[in-house]
């Protein structure tokens, strides 16, 4: 047996180990919470200490707010992480945690990748609903997406029309902006069905928009600014989910396509470009 430090020989069989492996014992807000303290920290407790080297390995995403919630968590050195979200969640906001192995104990054990969602609590109503706001006028209206684009505490409208997908900025509790025609339909013939995500891992929601064919991709600044003109190549598709479906730390796109009848799988390097897998 060879090492680093030198090579060696038995004349009888023997067993190399390693560092124990570094597992998640506990976790809070636990998975498929459905109503998690919209201000409460995120804290995942493990077998053993996690080393503040790669303790800002863990990822955690809002759906609406920010994105990445950036960190770095607390705790590095210790068994337990915890990351205060800021700004705080959303009522009822989907949060996504992902444990990649690159988290590590100060001997080198990886973390066995874990992946998990909860949603954080709705406040108190009475569910009656007796005041409408209108927003400006979009021609053919078809989905809206809810999301802080230009994190300044509220949350935005996107309207995915026939014409493209419309940015509505909120300007107050209930006063929006004027409908804004963003630059995502291209040659496509629709672009009724926007997602947002912060798939580069820059602390902002950024826009994907599927359509007939596939999915126009457009970077935010993280003042509500979109650009860019990626796009990804589908057969008529007709939803999309972002997910760390390989455990690594960043968000990967997966798309159902009817006209193919699949579901593709795009694996994201980290910095929001997707190679290819199709189920």
């Amino acid at each position: 047996m060879s090492t680093a430090g030198g090579s060696a020989t038995s004349a009888t069989a023997f067993v190399v180990t390693g560092p124990p492996a570094l597992q998640l014992i506990s976790r809070q807000p636990l998975a498929q919470a459905t109503a998690a303290p919209v201000g409460g920290a995120v804290a995942l407790t493990f077998s053993q200490a996690v080393s503040s080297a790669t303790a800002g390995q863990l990822r955690v995403w809002g759906s609406q707010r920010s994105g990445r919630q950036a960190g770095p968590p607390t705790g590095g050195g210790s068994a337990t992480l915890r990351l205060a979200p800021a700004p705080r969640f959303a009522p009822s906001e989907v949060v996504s945690v992902s444990v990649p192995a690159t988290v590590q104990s100060p001997a080198g054990a990886s973390a066995r990748p874990v992946v998990y969602q909860f949603r954080a609590a709705a406040g108190r109503a009475t569910a009656q609903f007796t005041t409408t706001f209108p927003l400006p006028l979009i021609s053919q209206p078809r989905r809206t997406t809810l999301g802080d684009v230009d994190n300044d505490g509220d949350l935005d409208v996107l309207v995915g029309a026939y014409d493209g997908v419309n940015l509505c900025r909120n300007n107050g509790p209930t006063t929006f902006g004027p409908a804004t025609l963003l630059n995502v339909r291209q040659e496509y013939d629709s672009s009724g069905r926007p997602l947002l995500a912060d798939i580069d891992n820059d602390g902002d929601l950024d826009l994907l928009s599927a359509n007939t064919y596939g999915a126009a991709i457009r970077r935010n600044d993280g003042s509500g600014n979109f650009t860019g003109t990626e796009s990804l190549e589908f057969p008529g598709t007709n939803e999309m989910q972002v997910g760390d479906v390989d455990a690594d730390g960043d968000l990967d796109l997966l798309t159902a396509n009817a006209d193919a009848n699949s579901v593709s799988i795009r694996l994201n390097d980290g910095l929001g470009r997707f190679a290819v897998a199709t189920l």
